[in-house]
C-alpha cells in the first residue's frame, strides 16, 4: 500500500528549490520537452508561496504514528529552517 503523509515546510522548500532549478535546467530543451521549464516553474512558485502561508509546519511522523494506525515509515525532514 501507498500512503499520502503530511508536508512540512521544510521540505516544501526543498521541492521548491529543486523545480527552480529544474526549470532553469529544462528552458534549454524547449524543443524537445516543450512546457517542462513552464510546469517545473509554476510548481516551484506554488510551492514558495504555500510555504510563505505554512512557515513552521513540521512534519513528525512518530508523533503522528502515536496518534494514528497503521504506523508509517518514511524520511523525515526535522528542520523548522
Amino acid at each position: 500500500p501507498r500512503y499520502v503523509v503530511q508536508k512540512s515546510t521544510s521540505a516544501t522548500l526543498d521541492f521548491a528549490a529543486v523545480t527552480a532549478q529544474a526549470s532553469r535546467v529544462f528552458r534549454s530543451f524547449e524543443k524537445q520537452l516543450p512546457g517542462l521549464a513552464d510546469s517545473c516553474l509554476k510548481a516551484s512558485d506554488l510551492a514558495w508561496q504555500w510555504a510563505l502561508k505554512n512557515p513552521q509546519l513540521e512534519y513528525n511522523q512518530d508523533k503522528i504514528n502515536n496518534q494514528f494506525d497503521p504506523d508509517i515509515t518514511t524520511g523525515a525532514y526535522g528542520d523548522k529552517n
